[in-house]
């Protein structure tokens, strides 16, 4: 810090304006700060100008008088920045990527004592300011500027001229602490022994309440920094444990855990009986080192870290006695398995009056002697001990229906209430009289899924009221109609008792991977997965639409034929798939698109031809009443028409009169019509501007495979052109 140059009032004035500066710091946003303090500092305190121009209107000073004033006002700005840097910064800046390295330094000082002050630094203190050996330090700086073999100053850099001063500086202070007289010599050396018995004083007292309540804000965030930091060197996993009194006197517990499982479950969450095994004998522990000897407290009159929300979190909750605690953060892409939460301190909740209480503590489940081990997920680095009574049940480790799969469903933990008797029994689920042969996994699935959603309460269509308020926070003309159309044809599967939906998949070829992502954390509707490069993800995503196309609509532009009226002979089945791993994902890649470029022409054309293709899907579901057969890879390739055995069931006929009744309809109704002069062969062409479609034939659909009234519905709709 460089020398004083303010005045008492000066002073007073400048710590005044601390409590704003603070509050512009936290937002980082210094731009209506420093404005307003400019305009009452030099009100307050005017600038001094020359002598030669104190009688003149600043108006009537000459150019090079006008730039010496402005460079005065110019330096002091810089000097009132300087000092509320110097004297308001925070103590801790956590965000610094090197801050462990920090506090390693800030150890080894503390361990080897506080330096006091030379006795040179002293006597600069108190007489180096207006002494003779400041001018000869200023004399020096100038005489012994770098110069060229010409004369002519060499500029030099700040750290140059700040180390050459630096050297000026020491050397001639130190010549004149030898030349100091007796008074000089006293004074400074009183000076030192009162700072060291000072420093000795301040050692010895207990922190201030203001500061103690500073530092306990900056707790959770130093945690969280130190805790990555430390991954980062060690590649290790952290779950810290804090205590100690408040700046109300109350005794505070606090826990804080990096490192998640790939279910996105940390320590606290995986472990059931945390609270009861860890924090509660910790919370006692910490009563004892505060002086309260014995104390010991359920973990209801415990305070923890309670986690700042985070959006795109996941991760069940913890069944507990306290708050809800918000669910963890998405992991860091490329580190599996390592979140971290920001938490931040909270109150207690058992009792407002500050004082301790002491009833008789539950002991923990389970035998004492036992080795008790949180059960271990892929990337944690000890190995799993024996298992106790009091281990996380299956529910909470990863398993490899909910985690193993990427478009696996998520399952939620319910909110349950703290209770220190064991949970009841659940009865079997009832046995199914159906006739129909299942397979023993099919029982499992059925059996663990039917006790999952009887626990939980969770309606079928849950995830669906999700995806449509995401969907619905994007607008675009065509868009909310496309919304609406997909909404009846997943309501029409739930009236159909099919809750999950088709059982096919969609491919994942040429996906793009943000939705593998979204997967990964968990199908968070309120998050929107990060998309760095947006003409990328646009490629990816419409070469994905194009190739979940039947082969009628397969087209070498960016998006399909505009082909809407099913040609004969062919179906929609590669599309018609609906549930929570269906349509769904489609419609929220284009979401996500939407938001991220806006009502962009290319954006406006895809969205046009989804909400046609959504149109004729839900025309089909109507017409047929059920959900069209998917086509086999033979049928998708035209490999033949037999299909074995399906001809010879009454399922496979009535399905395949169910498919040809809409184009039977279709096919009498062209018929009627007079055919069309021959024409060349269709050529479509696409651009984010302008299509040019040729009515005629196209891939040996049949003339007029593109209708001449689907094809204007379609251009009028995007606002583009269409030319023959």
């Amino acid at each position: 810090m460089g020398r004083k140059w303010t005045t008492k009032d000066q002073e007073e004035f400048l710590t005044g304006w601390g409590p704003r500066y603070k509050q512009a710091s936290e937002k980082k946003n210094y731009m209506f700060f420093w404005d307003d303090l400019f305009s009452a500092w030099f009100i307050a305190f005017p600038e001094a100008v020359a002598a030669d121009v104190v009688n003149i209107a600043p108006e009537l000073w000459s150019p090079e008088q006008q730039e010496t004033a402005q460079k005065g006002i110019l330096q002091r700005k810089a000097q009132l920045r300087d000092w509320f840097r110097n004297h308001m910064r925070p103590d801790c800046r956590v965000d610094s990527p090197g801050y462990i390295r920090k506090l390693v330094k800030l150890h080894e000082q503390k361990n080897t004592g506080k330096r006091s002050r030379k006795a040179t630094e002293m006597y600069s203190a108190r007489f180096y300011q207006g002494s003779d050996t400041q001018k000869t330090v200023q004399k020096r700086l100038r005489d012994e500027a770098p110069r060229d073999s010409a004369g002519e100053l060499i500029q030099e850099t700040k750290a140059e001229k700040s180390s050459r001063r630096m050297k000026i500086y020491g050397a001639e202070i130190m010549a004149a602490w030898k030349g100091a007289t007796e008074e000089q010599t006293s004074e400074v050396l009183v000076a030192l022994d009162e700072s060291r018995m000072r420093r000795m004083s301040e050692e010895d007292n207990d922190p201030m309440p203001d500061d103690q309540q500073e530092g306990l804000r900056r707790l959770p965030r130093l945690m969280d920094v130190a805790a990555k930091e430390m991954h980062d060197v060690s590649g290790w996993y952290f779950t810290i444990l804090s205590g100690g009194r408040g700046a109300a006197g109350v005794v505070q517990t606090a826990s804080f855990h990096l490192g998640q499982t790939r279910n996105g479950v940390d320590f606290e969450h995986a472990y059931s009986d945390f609270n009861e095994v860890v924090m509660k004998p910790w919370t006692s522990f910490v009563r004892n080192l505060c002086g309260e000897s014995g104390a010991q407290v359920p973990a209801s009159e415990r305070s923890t870290l309670e986690h700042v929300p985070n959006q795109g979190s996941v991760g069940p909750p913890s069944p507990s006695s306290r708050s809800p605690i918000p669910r963890p953060p998405i992991p860091q892409e490329g580190l599996v398995g390592n979140g971290h939460r920001t938490p931040q301190m909270a109150q207690p909740e058992g009792g407002t009056d500050g004082t301790a209480r002491t009833p008789t503590p539950t002991p923990p489940s389970g035998d004492g002697s036992e080795n008790v081990s949180p059960r271990h997920s892929e990337g944690e680095v000890a190995q799993a001990e024996p298992q106790a009574s009091n281990s996380p049940p299956p529910e909470n480790a990863p398993s490899s229906t909910s985690g193993g799969r990427e478009d696996g469903p998520v399952r939620a933990e319910p909110q349950l209430p703290h209770s220190s008797s064991p949970p009841p029994a659940r009865s079997p689920p009832p046995e199914n009289t159906n006739d129909r042969r299942r397979s023993p996994s099919h029982d499992a699935t059925v059996e663990h899924n039917t006790t999952l959603r009887a626990s939980q309460g969770l309606r079928p269509d849950s995830w669906l009221q999700q995806a449509l308020k995401r969907l619905r926070a994007t607008e675009g003309p065509d868009w909310r109609e496309a919304v609406d159309l997909w909404e009846g044809i997943e309501r029409n599967q739930l009236e159909k008792a099919q809750p999950e939906g088709t059982k096919q998949r969609f491919s994942t070829v040429n996906r793009p991977p943000q939705i593998a992502r979204w997967f990964a954390y968990g199908r968070n509707f309120t998050t929107d997965p990060d998309i760095s490069d947006i003409a990328q993800y646009e490629q990816e995503l419409l070469t994905w639409w194009a190739y979940l196309q039947p082969e009628w609509r397969t087209s070498t532009d960016p998006l399909p034929l505009p082909l809407y009226h099913t040609p004969e002979g062919q179906n929609w089945s590669v599309l018609k798939v609906t549930g929570s791993n269906g349509l769904l994902i489609v419609m929220m890649a284009f979401a996500w698109w939407g938001k991220a470029v806006g009502l962009s022409p290319l954006w406006l054309t895809a969205t046009a031809d989804l909400k046609h293709t959504l149109k004729a899907l839900a025309n089909l579901c109507e017409e047929t009443g059920s959900v069209p057969r998917r086509s086999t890879i033979k049928e998708r390739r035209g490999a033949g028409t037999n299909i074995g055995k399906e001809n010879s069931t009454l399922a496979g006929r009535r399905r395949k009169q169910a498919e040809a009744a809409p184009l039977a309809r279709v096919s009498s109704k062209r018929r009627k019509q007079a055919d069309p002069p021959t024409v060349p062969p269709t050529r479509v062409t696409r651009s984010s501007a302008v299509h040019k479609v040729d009515d005629g034939t196209v891939d040996g659909l049949g003339t007029n495979a593109i209708e001449e009234s689907t094809i204007s519905q379609y251009y009028l709709t995007t606002g583009l052109t269409v030319e023959a």
